[in-house]
């Protein structure tokens, strides 16, 4: 899953191929960050033609051997994977002119490029490229022409987003030897050893790089990593300042293994047990807006072996996936409805959340009986169930209009007959809700 927000090679016979054909009107880039002629661009030439092949991957591409060098160029325009979509599909940096830059001499933006496999001393700029202006930034652009960028600005992000997408989905159908994950090179964000303090985002950050925090040695993100630095640095180098002024993260993370990668490379170290799969970032791109009911047993039998701080640490989890996009509330029932946090959903805010869990913390969870038709079904007085809940609030509009959830915890059985579950999938369907059950602890009853 990834996240993005944005703000506010060559042989020696290339020299000879380009000498003398240079005109007068052709960019070489800034005089404070020139373009430069990347001497090792020969070692990927095969047959007069560059050849890429992505980190991982038997695929290859054939480029044009002056791919980056010597000169400003919208090199990428046209060439797959990422832009032969056709110019209105293509994101917005294929169009670009860039070029390879030496970051010892260059005040411009730049990212590293991780184009090539083992190279990890080549940089390249948009900005070196873009002539008065000085900027590749789109904000920029649209304020020097005088353009209103609201209605274009959904556009830009797609199509930087559609890039990502399409690259790493290409890379897992294309990576075919798992075997030899360990020998994919990637900058690590703990430790980040190229990261320097930076006073706009309060931490040490490489702005010319990606960062991976992998959950084992041997995860496929490693590798994966390349081909997500491929496109978030493109976006980096085009959208970005050398001051780091305009804040904003691209960022993924695995569902198989839990790993992330992110722009910029960011001094973190993160606690033992982070997962970025619990984070609301995540939850929110891989589910959108949705109405959660959690219904959680509180019944004696609970508190056998823990199960009660089990179902507690569960709630409180799931809270943590939750934004204000979200509506949600909270049942806890034994016998019957024992505490409704809200007779209606509430949008979960920062503030919401905090207060949900905080009516969590303050709840006894282990009481009676077990009864499982009032948790669904209760719609008196003394108390709710889920789907009367969920009746209210769409006739409230206390509702995120999208998928209803319910997040079923218990640790037993309870008496509820084929006319009870008929019940359920009738007001299920009547509802559009996917009912999720989960069993509580070791030795819980099936």
């Amino acid at each position: 899953m990834q996240g993005f927000s944005l703000r506010d090679n060559f042989a020696h016979c290339v020299v000879f191929v380009l000498t003398g054909v240079f005109a007068a009107e052709d960019n070489f880039g800034s005089s404070s960050c020139p373009c430069i002629e990347w001497a090792d661009l020969g070692n990927y030439v095969e047959n007069g033609v560059l050849v890429y092949r992505p980190v991982g991957s038997l695929l290859s591409y054939d480029y044009p051997v002056n791919y980056g060098n010597i000169m400003c160029k919208a090199h990428d325009l046209d060439l797959p994977p990422l832009c032969n979509w056709g110019s209105s599909d293509n994101p917005q940096w294929c169009a670009n002119e860039w070029c390879y830059v030496d970051s010892s001499n260059c005040d411009k933006p730049m990212s590293k490029s991780r184009f090539f496999p083992n190279v990890d001393d080549l940089y390249y700029s948009y900005a070196t490229c873009a002539g008065e202006s000085g900027s590749s930034n789109q904000f920029d652009l649209w304020t020097l022409a005088g353009t209103d960028g609201t209605s274009e600005l959904l556009d830009l992000v797609q199509g930087y987003l559609k890039a990502s997408r399409m690259q790493i989905e290409e890379a897992y159908e294309q990576i075919t030897d798992w075997s030899a994950i360990s020998d994919c090179g990637f900058s690590k964000t703990c430790p980040c050893l190229a990261c320097t303090d930076n006073q706009n985002w309060k931490t040490a950050i490489d702005l010319s790089d990606v960062g991976v925090w992998l959950r084992s040695d041997s995860d496929i993100v490693a590798c994966l990593s390349h081909a997500i630095s491929t496109t978030y640095l493109k976006v980096a180098a085009k959208e970005s300042d050398v001051a780091g002024s305009k804040v904003g993260f691209q960022y993924f993370a695995d569902q198989l293994t839990g790993s992330y990668v992110q722009w910029p490379n960011t001094q973190w170290c993160p606690v033992a047990d982070y997962d970025p799969r619990f984070r609301p970032w995540y939850a929110a791109a891989s589910t959108g807006p949705k109405d959660v009911v959690i219904v959680a047993d509180v019944s004696g039998s609970m508190g056998k072996n823990g199960r009660s701080g089990l179902a507690k640490a569960a709630t409180k989890a799931i809270l943590d996936t939750l934004t204000w996009k979200d509506f949600a509330t909270i049942i806890l029932f034994d016998s019957s409805v024992m505490s409704t946090f809200s007779q209606t959903l509430v949008s979960v805010t920062e503030a919401q959340r905090n207060i949900m869990q905080n009516w969590v913390d303050g709840k006894s969870w282990e009481n009676g009986g077990t009864d499982f038709r009032d948790a669904f079904f209760q719609d008196n007085e003394d108390g709710h169930g889920a789907f009367t809940i969920i009746r209210n609030s769409v006739a409230a509009g206390q509702t995120s209009m999208c998928q209803k959830v319910i997040m079923f915890l218990t640790d037993g059985t309870s008496e509820f007959d084929k006319s009870d579950f008929e019940n359920a999938k009738q007001l299920a369907h009547q509802y559009d809700v996917v009912i999720f059950s989960y069993a509580i602890g070791d030795g819980a009853d099936r």
